[in-house]
């Protein structure tokens, strides 16, 4: 756990990955939200726009959907 730049405690699992699909979302929603109020995107906009990489299997996922906590299919 990091606070103000600095390790204020470290677990015992470190080095292995962890899943943080929720905290991705937070960051995703509160950017997403900052774009949109500078006029830079829209939540309607398709992902695959900015990740072309996302085109061939979600094509209709939406910047909306990755900023929701629910699945989009």
């Amino acid at each position: 756990m990091i606070r103000s730049g600095y390790m204020i405690w470290k677990g015992p699992d470190i080095d292995n990955p962890h899943w943080v699909a929720s905290c991705t979302t937070m960051f995703t929603s509160t950017v997403l939200s900052l774009l949109t109020d500078d006029g830079k995107r829209s939540p309607d906009s398709f992902a695959k726009d900015f990740a072309p990489d996302l085109a061939a299997k979600y094509a209709s996922v939406r910047l909306r959907h990755l900023a929701r906590p629910t699945p989009t299919g």
